[in-house]
């Protein structure tokens, strides 16, 4: 199994132990009047320079709230031989943020991106794969009851773990 394989498996492995912890502590505290659902856009951000997302709360303690979230994204669909063949960005991120209508976030992320790269001798079209990492630091307004989600941050990437990119997210959805 190639180094990718790896880090994708053990990534899976803590995904599904934090999801599982993670519900068993929500049965302790009630999200049934409070909206768990967001879909939203984001310019910038964990996705490059745009996506399409869904978080999830997963667990409520007082202002405190923590979720994950998962997007789609893409720089461009048609590759160089002119054929349908789109770059992908998959940003997971587990996040966190405190207060009642306006909140403090942070969010940590790993961004899976399968890139289209012409080869080196006979120029035909290869793909790249990657691993990077993300945070997001910023602002929220999302109001509990749901409707309209907004949200700023400072979202630093670290590209294959090897290069550090300052970055920023302008992000705005609907929490259900």
């Amino acid at each position: 199994m190639n180094l990718l394989g790896m880090k994708i498996n053990g990534l899976a492995v803590l995904v599904l132990l934090f999801t599982g912890f993670i519900t068993h502590i929500k049965a302790q505290d009630t999200l049934s009047s409070i909206s768990k659902n967001i879909i939203y856009t984001e310019l910038g951000g964990a996705g490059g320079y745009g996506s399409l997302k869904f978080e999830r709360l997963l667990l409520k303690k007082n202002i405190a709230h923590f979720g994950i979230s998962v997007g789609i994204s893409t720089y461009r669909i048609i590759d160089f031989e002119n054929r349908f063949n789109p770059d992908i960005i998959l940003p997971i991120s587990l996040s966190g943020y405190y207060g009642k209508n306006h909140h403090f976030e942070f969010s940590i992320s790993q961004i899976f991106s399968s890139i289209v790269l012409s080869g080196n001798s006979d120029l035909t079209a290869t793909r790249g794969n990657s691993i990077s990492g993300g945070l997001d630091i910023g602002y929220r307004y999302q109001q509990e009851s749901g409707g309209v989600f907004f949200r700023i941050t400072y979202s630093p990437i670290f590209e294959g773990y090897n290069y550090f990119r300052h970055w920023g997210g302008l992000a705005a959805g609907y929490a259900f």
